[in-house]
């Protein structure tokens, strides 16, 4: 089976914002992912803060509360 997604998981995305070895470990994986070719996504996104901080690690896509409100 090909790969062309991988999925950040909510585990790490939750502290992004206060624990900076789920910060290195998000980075980390976005930039795997992104070398790999393959589409990155952020999964439960809950504030304009972690969507923000995601964008600037370079992942563009995301999965959440955040975005079922909209």
């Amino acid at each position: 089976m090909p790969l062309d997604q991988l999925k950040v998981d909510q585990s790490f995305v939750r502290d992004l914002e206060h624990d900076k070895q789920d910060r290195s470990i998000v980075k980390t994986t976005i930039a795997m992912g992104r070398g790999l070719g393959l589409n990155v996504i952020a999964e439960g996104v809950e504030t304009t803060q972690q969507q923000e901080m995601l964008l600037e690690y370079g992942c563009s896509n995301y999965q959440g509360y955040l975005f079922s409100s909209r």
